[in-house]
């Protein structure tokens, strides 16, 4: 019965983390995306809680933060910031 369980429960824990992935877009897609209102050199992604942030170098030289809705690809916020590295 034991092995049952174990079963049962690793099975329901990959379900579980497929449909949580399944509920983000793919990172490329969303960078594809930003490209069109936010030219420029991505400096650096995470994934946090369903929800991309994102640092881009502007053609300008300002370093942009995104937040991005990891379902929907809308950018929820924008922190504009001074200079490059």
């Amino acid at each position: 019965m034991r092995p049952l369980l174990v079963w049962l429960l690793a099975v329901l824990l990959t379900t579980a983390s497929l449909a949580a992935a399944d509920k983000v877009k793919p990172l490329k897609e969303v960078l594809r995306d930003l490209r069109k209102d936010y030219p420029g050199r991505v400096l650096d992604t995470r994934l946090r809680n369903d929800d991309y942030e994102i640092r881009i170098l502007t053609r300008s030289g300002e370093v942009v933060e995104l937040l991005v809705d990891g379902a929907t690809g809308k950018v929820e916020e924008v922190k504009e910031g001074k200079g490059g590295q």
